[in-house]
């Protein structure tokens, strides 16, 4: 039996007080902080809902959270994120074709935009989504590269530079999504609601 086509992975924090959004709990508060995360984790997987493609959550710390979501659920890999990424793309790439991985940060990650991501995938190996703090919201793999996430200077400014870097070096084809802004502060949660509203 062949491997299956598409599959988005998602990376979540269970969702425990003083456990997530830390930039914005310092801002507004540990409860505020939890509610907002909660808020982000609802948008980005109410939007992964689609018979086109698998959706796989990967917690970190149990599988019994998120019961609310009918999604199969994974534990991640303990290490820090590389080691996390690379795990998680050793496991499913053995079982689809095409791998997406995303955080629920990026609220503004639209269907077309995995759409658009999965396409790319059928002529890169290597799809990302770039964000304006110089990270990334979205990265996918038709084969597996761990040396992508190796010796990457995680949650800086240079993590796409150093990820693209690699990806030039060792002669990988990749093409880049539309940039888009993580939630990572409250003005940025204000600026999304502002936006939202706007649509």
């Amino acid at each position: 039996m062949g491997r299956k086509e598409n599959c988005v992975c998602v990376f979540v924090k269970n969702p425990v007080l003083g456990n997530v959004k830390t930039r914005i709990e310092k801002e507004v508060g540990a409860e505020k902080a939890l509610k907002i995360y909660k808020k982000l984790l609802k948008v980005t997987l109410n939007n992964l809902i689609n018979d086109d493609w698998d959706t796989i959550i990967y917690l970190s710390d149990t599988v019994n959270d998120l019961k609310e979501y009918d999604f199969p659920k994974k534990i991640q890999a303990k290490g820090d994120l590389g080691l996390k990424i690379t795990c998680a793309f050793t496991d499913l790439l053995q079982e689809y074709r095409k791998v997406i991985i995303v955080g629920s940060d990026c609220p503004t990650i639209s269907e077309y935009d995995y759409r658009k991501a999965f396409s790319e995938l059928a002529d890169n190996q290597l799809v990302i989504g770039p964000s304006t703090d110089g990270g990334y919201y979205l990265i996918g793999l038709n084969k597996n590269a761990p040396f992508l996430f190796k010796d990457i200077e995680w949650s800086t400014e240079k993590v796409l530079d150093q990820t693209l870097q690699k990806a030039t070096q060792k002669g990988i084809s990749f093409a880049q999504l539309t940039t888009k802004t993580d939630v990572d502060h409250y003005g940025d949660w204000i600026e999304y609601l502002e936006e939202s509203v706007q649509i």
